[in-house]
C-alpha cells in the first residue's frame, strides 16, 4: 500500500517537474514569492498525496494569477494545511527555501544585545543542539563553521527561538571570551559585537557606537 501511494505521488509530480523545466523558463519571472505554485503543488503533493495535495495547490493556483505582470498574492499558507508551520510544535526548518540554508541572528542571553548574524544549514545546526555550542555555515568558506574553534570566543546557546514560518531563527548565547568580531576595536581586542555602527541621519553617515569603537 505504502508502495502504491508513493509511486502515485511520483506520477503526480511528473508533469510539474515537466513544466518547470521546459515551460517556465519560457515566460518572464512574475512571482514574488517562495515556493512558487508550481514547487508548492510539488511539496503539497509530497505532503499529503496525489489527492488532497493537488487539490490544495490549485486552490492557490486559483488565487495567485501567477501569469499576471505585477505578481501575486498567493493564500495564505495558514488557510490552505490542516496543521501549519506557523502553529505545529514540529521541528520542520524551511532549509531548502534558500538553498539549504537558514539565517541566525545571534542575541547574548543576558542582556538582548545583537551579537552577529550568520547562516546555519541541517549539518550546522545538528551540531548546535548535539553540542550545546553555536556552529554555523560558512558562506565564504563553504564549509561547517564552529565559531570560537580557532579564536576561542565561544557561544553557548541558551535558547533557540523560530519565526512564524520556520524559515529564520535566533540563537540566545552567553559569550564566551573576548568577542564575536573578527574586527578589531581600540582596546586591541575583537570587538564584542559584529554591529558596532549605527547610522547618523544627521550626517548621512555610519558612527561608532561609544564603548565600541
Amino acid at each position: 500500500m505504502a508502495t502504491t501511494q508513493s509511486l502515485t505521488r511520483k506520477l503526480a509530480i511528473l508533469p510539474i517537474r515537466a513544466y518547470q523545466l521546459m515551460v517556465s523558463p519560457l515566460f518572464p519571472p512574475s512571482c514574488r514569492h517562495i515556493p512558487t505554485c508550481s514547487q508548492y503543488m510539488v511539496e503539497a503533493i509530497a505532503e499529503w498525496g496525489a489527492l488532497k495535495g493537488v487539490s490544495i495547490g490549485m486552490k492557490r493556483l486559483a488565487h495567485c494569477h501567477p501569469w499576471g505582470t505585477s505578481g501575486y498574492d498567493p493564500v495564505p499558507r495558514k488557510l490552505l494545511v490542516p496543521e501549519t508551520l506557523e502553529e505545529t510544535d514540529g521541528l520542520d526548518l524551511q532549509f531548502e527555501k534558500r538553498g539549504g540554508l537558514i539565517p541566525v541572528a545571534i542575541q547574548e542571553f543576558s542582556t538582548g544585545q545583537i551579537l552577529m548574524q550568520a547562516y546555519t544549514n541541517r549539518e550546522a545546526f545538528d551540531y548546535t543542539l548535539a553540542h550545546g555550542k553555536a556552529a554555523f555555515w560558512s558562506t565564504s568558506r563553504n564549509e561547517l563553521w564552529i565559531k570560537g574553534a580557532t579564536s576561542g570566543n565561544t557561544l553557548s546557546v541558551d535558547r533557540i527561538l523560530v519565526d512564524c514560518d520556520q524559515d529564520a531563527l535566533v540563537y540566545q548565547v552567553t559569550l564566551r571570551g573576548e568577542g564575536v568580531c573578527h574586527t578589531i576595536g581600540r582596546d586591541g581586542r575583537n570587538r564584542k559585537a559584529c554591529f558596532y555602527r549605527d547610522y547618523d541621519s544627521d550626517t548621512g553617515k555610519w558612527r561608532f557606537i561609544r564603548g565600541m569603537e
